[in-house]
């Protein structure tokens, strides 16, 4: 199990100013960066599909 700091929904930061500052662009950056590099059959290239669900309230 984890035992990172779970936050749902981070801030956005325009500016970062180290290492320590990070959000969900960051966060989801790093995660496809780790994807590319450590699975095997890609050719590098990215792209997303989905869609936006708005809470109804």
């Amino acid at each position: 199990m984890s035992k990172g700091e779970y936050d749902n929904m981070r801030a956005y930061i325009p500016i970062k100013k180290n290492s320590k500052d990070f959000d969900e662009t960051t966060d989801t950056y790093d995660t496809i960066d780790w994807l590319v590099r450590n699975l095997k059959h890609n050719n590098g290239n990215v792209g997303i599909w989905g869609i936006f669900k708005q809470h109804l309230q």
